[in-house]
């Protein structure tokens, strides 16, 4: 602009250029929007896709020969691990039980005394301390 515009108009050349600006903001605006709507048209299709593919395996009687599939194999994997975890301690648990067994009969622990004498402080009379 002109000198002639800013003296004949004066702050038209603030305003000229806060205009401008708006107008690149409108306009990346816009580009972002259109941007936005072609991302989503973009996964509506590919999300169509994914549920037809799915509806078609539903559809599908399942298979009972060939490969398993790669979860079924790793689930299959898991529980046999489990099962072998558990029988180690079950087996831990007997060999345990037996040899506290065993350090219970070395002691004599087991002995018909010791039994006897189980319920002892139940029938406990307590002794006077004399002052």
């Amino acid at each position: 602009m002109s000198w002639l515009t800013e003296l004949f108009c004066p702050g038209l050349v603030e305003e000229n250029a806060r205009l401008r600006a708006r107008a690149t903001y409108y306009a990346d605006r816009t580009e972002q929007a259109e941007n936005l709507a072609t991302a989503r048209g973009w996964n509506e299709k590919r999300q169509a896709a994914t549920i037809t593919a799915l509806r078609d395996q539903l559809a599908e009687p399942p298979r009972t020969d060939g490969p398993k599939p790669r979860k079924g194999t790793r689930l299959g994997r898991a529980l046999i691990a489990c099962a072998v975890y558990r029988q180690q301690i079950a087996a831990d648990a007997r060999l345990i039980r037996e040899q506290q067994r065993r350090l219970d009969d070395a002691l004599g622990l087991n002995s018909p005394d010791v039994l006897a004498g189980i319920n002892w402080q139940a029938t406990r009379e307590d002794k006077r301390v004399s002052p």
